[in-house]
């Protein structure tokens, strides 16, 4: 309040003074509960003439900051959410939203006048192997978790210089079957890694690198003391689901770069997104009168399946890190991981679940494709599958299998629990219904024409299930009628005998 002592000039003043002096307290009151992320953010002008930089606050007005010359660059003070707009005599002007990355090149449109800026993203990373075994450095594909490319062996002592994009992970493995670990570039800088017992352990030194300091360490923190109060019955799972690298922990990023409430927002604008997706899909045809149905899953395949989840989900599984505010999952609310199955588990699985989607859909078993595999995904406590349709073009016949839910403080072998957490489906007449989890449950549905989810918060340890996605040869989501050739003669027992099996 000191700073605001000249209004306080005689008495006239007092009572506008007291009234700034109570605004001014809540305002503070309520920076204290939401203080979000500060960075430096760098603007680097890449036109033949000077550029304005101003910043819009959240009334729409510009608020002059910088004038950028040709071939120069300034830097400004932000956090995530602020938006600064570029623009320059004669030119459209380019509005450019804070999200986390550190510099922006404008140029001119080769297309139209106007400016637009593009986030540089490249950084040089070194990458130090200081332990006393051998650890080969990959490339995650940014689209594929679980695949990655080559990029080079680390032997003890020696070190590999990559140039990467900010925000893609490396991923460092070894060959003593110890869990990897998983590197998000944050910025230039140089990582350490090591193979411990269990883990490869690495450290990063960013040389920009906001999730630092006073408040991040708070928040891990508490974030670290919530875990171990939900797991704290469940010592396996406090170790592997609490104890791992919470510097690449999304939910924790989340909460150190927004705000709760802008949050809430952009999670409810992505269901809403979805929800209106959903209509452009209704001229696809339908396969089946309702839309879903629900059976038992064949028990020798549902119990193989159980039985790689109970082995592995301490030691293989690992975060999911979906986007943000994803259509189906959002990495900033729900903490899910990823154990992803081998090649010959998941040939059984289509050898099983096709010829049953197949008859279920009434087509022609060598006329359906297998186009995706997902799972195992591994939802944790506090989890919500956010209302959606799946993509037309892959996801046109689909199936649910329920594989297991374990409850707070109870043994992994108490994996049926009664924690209800229904699949919400809507039919192809829109109307919404509830089916209860169970164990071994097989949902056949069709995923890019009927809305579903899981809108109800998980209160459970972990609940695991995985995905199959069908769709019939020659597929197109612009059809509006089946093909003669895909359906199944009324003789064809195929499906009934994969439904026996």
């Amino acid at each position: 309040l000191s700073r605001d002592a000249t209004i306080n000039r005689g008495n006239r003043h007092s009572h506008r003074s007291f009234a700034m002096s109570c605004w001014l307290l809540v305002v503070s009151a309520l920076t204290a509960r939401c203080v979000l992320a500060q960075y430096t953010v760098e603007f680097e002008n890449a036109c033949e003439t000077p550029l304005q930089l101003a910043w819009m606050s959240q009334d729409g007005q510009a608020h002059p900051k910088a004038e950028i010359l040709p071939g120069q660059s300034t830097s400004q003070n932000t956090h995530n959410g602020h938006v600064f707009r570029i623009s320059a005599q004669g030119l459209e002007s380019a509005d450019v939203t804070m999200e986390g990355l550190f510099k922006f090149v404008c140029r001119k449109s080769q297309k139209r006048d106007a400016v637009r800026c593009k986030a540089d993203k490249s950084a040089q990373v070194t990458f130090r192997n200081v332990g006393d075994s051998d650890l080969k450095l990959l490339l995650v594909h940014k689209h594929e978790w679980h695949q990655a490319d080559f990029k080079a062996v680390l032997q003890p002592g020696s070190s590999s210089s990559q140039a990467a994009l900010v925000d893609r992970f490396f991923r460092i493995s070894s060959e003593l079957g110890i869990e990897n670990a998983d590197v998000k570039v944050r910025s230039e800088g140089s990582v350490d890694c090591a193979a411990q017992p269990g883990a490869i352990v690495c450290t990063p030194n960013w040389t920009k690198d906001k999730y630092r300091g006073e408040r991040w360490d708070a928040l891990a923190k508490s974030a670290l003391k919530d875990c171990e109060d939900t797991y704290g019955g469940t010592p396996g799972d406090l170790d592997h689901f609490c104890h791992h690298r919470y510097e690449n922990w999304q939910i924790l990023q989340c909460r150190f770069d927004f705000e709760q409430d802008y949050m809430d927002k952009q999670i409810e604008k992505a269901e809403q997104d979805a929800t209106q997706t959903n209509l452009l899909y209704k001229h696809i045809p339908h396969f089946s009168k309702v839309g879903f149905r629900t059976r038992d899953t064949p028990k020798a395949l549902i119990d193989e399946v159980r039985e790689f989840w109970l082995k592995h989900r301490l030691t293989a599984s690992y975060p999911e890190r979906n986007s943000n505010w994803g259509s189906a999952v959002a990495g900033c609310q729900s903490d899910s991981w990823v154990l992803h199955m081998p090649k010959a588990l998941k040939q059984k699985i289509h050898d099983v679940l096709k010829p049953i989607v197949a008859d279920w859909a009434g087509i022609r078993n060598d006329q359906l494709e297998a186009t995706m595999l997902y799972g195992l995904r591994l939802y944790r406590n506090g989890s919500k599958l956010l209302m959606h349709s799946d993509i037309p073009n892959t996801h046109v016949l689909s199936a649910i299998v329920v594989v297991g839910h374990l409850g707070l403080g109870t043994p992994d072998s108490d994996w049926d629990r009664p924690e209800s957490w229904p699949l919400k489906i809507h039919d192809h007449n829109g109307k919404a219904h509830f089916v209860p989890s169970k164990a071994g449950q097989l949902i056949l549905y069709e995923s890019a024409t009927c809305l579903h989810g899981r809108p109800d918060i998980f209160i459970g340890r972990e609940f695991v299930n995985f995905y199959v996605h069908y769709a019939p040869k020659g597929w197109n989501p612009s059809m509006k009628e089946m093909k003669e050739e895909w359906k199944k003669p009324v003789a064809d027992g195929q499906g009934k005998k994969a439904a026996e099996l």
